[in-house]
């Protein structure tokens, strides 16, 4: 889901639009639904801690080199990739609003992230 992910908004453009649609796709989706799970799984498998981990990166680097083209510092791309991320995986496995119903508090986590 990761790849999908990732080369769904590598075609987007201007690099902040990336962002949002980047956003809305995993979140109306479900792309994320499955990942504290497999959370769970890796505190007892090494295979799928690796996996996680592999995964992790793949999201924290490809959210960070989006906010580096959107016009953010490099430590700023980072911190605000993880945020970006990490609210993601979060709000799709522990929030039990469905999708359309977080769509508000979503564009505003997005006004957030990308506010110079």
């Amino acid at each position: 889901m990761t790849d999908a992910a990732i080369e769904f908004a590598k075609s987007i453009e201007p690099p902040k639009e990336r962002i949002w649609h980047l956003m809305e796709h995993v979140m109306s989706a479900g792309l994320a639904r499955f990942d504290l799970a497999i959370w769970h799984w890796a505190q007892t498998d090494a295979g799928a801690r690796k996996a996680f981990r592999r995964t992790l990166r793949k999201r924290f680097t490809f959210a960070k080199w989006m906010f580096m083209q959107a016009g953010f510092s490099e430590p700023q791309a980072e911190a605000r990739g993880r945020l970006m991320a990490v609210y993601m995986m979060g709000e799709s496995t522990l929030i039990p609003d469905p999708p359309d119903e977080r769509k508000e508090l979503l564009r505003s986590q997005y006004a957030l992230l990308t506010k110079a």
